[in-house]
């Protein structure tokens, strides 16, 4: 199948074990204060890490953003007929 247009000039992340702020950015889609908000809201929160005292280099691990995009979001099923 070939890559639409839109597909091919999209940024791709490659797989990996912790992504930074601006790749869980590309990977959702969003702009970086909408990361950050998601980051600091009281109900459930992006879990991002960071080192002590540190307020740069912000990272989160694969798992731990795959656990909270399926906390987060729904299941959207289309047919064929809904198109």
């Amino acid at each position: 199948m070939a890559m639409t247009r839109a597909e091919y000039d999209r940024p791709h992340i490659p797989q990996k074990d912790f992504y930074t702020v601006q790749d869980v950015v590309t990977l959702l889609m969003t702009s970086e204060g909408k990361v950050r908000e998601l980051s600091r809201r009281k109900a459930d929160p992006l879990p991002f890490r960071c080192f002590e005292n540190s307020r740069r280099g912000m990272f989160i691990s694969r798992s731990e953003l795959a656990a909270w995009v399926k906390r987060n979001t729904i299941l959207v099923v289309f047919r064929f007929e809904d198109v």
